[in-house]
């Protein structure tokens, strides 16, 4: 059974969601919460499987202070983020805080519990403009050798997709979501994966992405 934690200040939506999903024999109990701050005390004790927060009711700050706090201390949880600012460089902001799936704009329940479900079966929630944005911008972080010369001279040896490919391993994706955003075949990734722990001389991906994380740090600081 899968748990869901509900970050939302409308009543409404929480109810419109337990209409939804009330038939749905894999969803388990639907957690309210009415802001960040009372989500994040019932983290380290509550059981649920993914977090569906509602950005037009939760402050922007706090909304993505949850994101990026759920996705460090519980990267097991998935983060759903509905109502977002039509803004791409919003949208961008919380994937890169650790939203595994989003939803722009005023849309219907109906369509929040499909992002929902679709993210559960661990498929990429992504339209193809941001999907875009994300992989340029994490591919220049792949070559931004000056900035981070210690990074990349530790594996030198990359190519430019392996390099992202070991960034979206950093970040914890599958093999099937580092696929999809990448427009390829998962046997494809399989083997950059093989490639890339061979040249760091690693033998697991959690390994690659611990190496890769002690020398940059974290994702937000490339921007910084």
């Amino acid at each position: 059974m899968i748990n869901l934690l509900l970050v939302d200040r409308e009543t409404n939506i929480f109810q419109g969601m337990l209409t939804e999903l009330h038939n749905d024999p894999e969803i388990g109990a639907i957690h309210p919460c009415e802001s960040a701050e009372e989500a994040l005390e019932q983290s380290p004790k509550a059981r649920y499987d993914a977090v569906l927060i509602n950005a037009a009711n939760v402050p922007h700050r706090e909304a993505l202070q949850l994101t990026r706090k759920v996705a460090q201390r519980r990267p097991a949880v998935q983060v759903l983020v509905f109502g977002l600012a039509m803004a791409k460089d919003v949208v961008l902001e919380f994937i890169e805080a650790g939203a595994d799936a989003y939803v722009r704009g005023t849309q219907s329940i109906h369509a929040i519990v499909r992002s929902l479900r679709a993210m559960l079966r661990g498929e990429v929630v992504l339209c193809p403009d941001i999907a875009a944005a994300l992989m340029s911008r994490i591919a220049r972080l792949a070559g931004h050798s000056t900035a981070h010369s210690s990074y990349w001279n530790a594996a030198t040896d990359l190519s430019t997709r392996q390099r992202v490919v070991l960034e979206l391993l950093r970040r914890g994706k599958s093999n099937p979501e580092i696929a999809a955003l990448l427009f390829i075949e998962v046997g494809t990734v399989k083997n950059h994966v093989h490639d890339v722990l061979a040249k760091l001389n690693v033998k697991s991906r959690q390994e690659a992405a611990a190496q890769a994380s002690s020398l940059l740090g974290f994702y937000g600081e490339a921007h910084s």
